[in-house]
């Protein structure tokens, strides 16, 4: 499956999956992310081609996890509590997401809190390697604000909704190394469901794993 580009976007409207929408059958459940390749259950977002959240028409909708739907609505409404801009142009956005995704597992694994600035005392031992490379992530914000004067996202995406249409199709090289940091949050109205998607990721991957060594076993014997 060839990946599609991964670029920070903004939409005029933004699908917001609710608790009733999550327990409906979700036709794109088995589907990987289509920008990242990650598998999400009934957290896999429909992501439209064409920006138009109206037309679901099945050409228009790929599978999007969680992360990278995020990356590309930086209008939904409570954006500044769930991601960061950063500036790291020797990582791709994909890469950073899958980062994040690994460290939020480790410590999710863990049972320790996502959240950096959390007291020291909270912290297993075992997990400190997670939190610096969290806090040396987050570090990165100082440098987008000075190159962009903001490292909110927010402002980012008000920024770019304003562009004309082929300035806009251009932001992946106006913004160079700008990337969208996920902070551990994720927001379906006032519940943050991202310890939901976190286990869901978690028992994906020891099902896919537990089959993968039945498979093994099974071809050596």
């Amino acid at each position: 499956m060839q990946l599609r580009s991964l670029s920070l976007s903004v939409h005029a409207s933004t699908l917001l999956m609710t608790a009733a929408s999550i327990m409906e059958p979700n036709p794109l459940a088995a589907q990987p992310c289509r920008f990242c390749g990650q598998v999400s259950g009934i957290w896999q977002e429909p992501y439209h081609l064409d920006g138009d959240h109206t037309n679901d028409v099945a050409d228009n909708l790929v599978a999007s996890c969680p992360l990278c739907h995020l990356v590309q609505h930086l209008e939904r409404p409570r954006i500044e509590e769930e991601a960061a801009l950063i500036w790291l142009p020797a990582m791709s956005q994909r890469a950073l997401i899958a980062l994040a995704r690994t460290l939020h597992l480790k410590l999710h694994a863990a049972g320790e809190p996502l959240d950096v600035a959390v007291a020291t005392s909270r912290r297993a031992e075992a997990c400190a390697h997670f939190y610096r490379a969290l806090q040396e992530l987050l570090a990165r914000a100082a440098p987008a604000k000075t190159r962009l004067g903001t490292s909110s996202p927010r402002e980012l995406g008000a920024a770019l909704r304003a562009l004309p249409a082929a300035v806009y199709a251009r932001r992946d090289q106006l913004l160079g190394g700008l990337r969208l940091l996920p902070l551990g949050r994720l927001y379906h109205g006032d519940q943050d469901v991202y310890p939901d998607i976190l286990a869901t990721w978690a028992n994906l991957a020891r099902t896919i794993g537990g089959r993968e060594k039945a498979d093994a076993e099974t071809t050596v014997a």
